[in-house]
């Protein structure tokens, strides 16, 4: 059910998105996201069901029922982490929302510049493989 799920869309190819999917899955406090990458079919349909318009400028998080985007979804997102990097989540709530939203901007504009980016997605190690929502297209 979808409701259910805490899922992480992501430009799977981005260099430093990759790297950032990798550094949940290895502080993630519960194991409980899922993760997609804006490119697959699963995305763009998932998407469509909320109305907005696929921008790989901009992360997304899926959770209790509710879309998140950009600087939401990256606050979101870091309450999942364990100690010590959980303090993220706590600069991120105490931050105005105008300023996380002009330096996700500024950040996402200039990702690929300044990490470069891959020809296609990541695929996942066989142990986080059913994590991986579209894990089934790069097959």
């Amino acid at each position: 059910m979808k409701e259910n799920k805490n899922i992480v869309f992501y430009d799977g190819v981005c260099s430093f998105c990759n790297g950032l999917v990798v550094f949940l899955l290895k502080h993630e406090r519960n194991n409980n996201m899922s993760y997609c990458s804006l490119q697959s079919e699963f995305a763009k349909s998932f998407l469509k069901d909320f109305n907005v318009p696929m921008n790989i400028e901009t992360v997304y998080y899926f959770s209790e029922g509710k879309l998140h985007k950009r600087s939401e979804a990256i606050k979101k997102i870091t309450r999942n982490l364990k100690s010590p990097f959980l303090i993220i989540s706590y600069f991120l709530t105490i931050t105005p929302e105008f300023l996380r939203e002009y330096f996700y901007k500024f950040f996402a504009k200039n990702r690929y510049k300044w990490f470069g980016k891959k020809d296609d997605c990541k695929i996942p190690s066989p142990k986080n493989k059913e994590r991986f929502l579209d894990i089934d297209e790069h097959l």
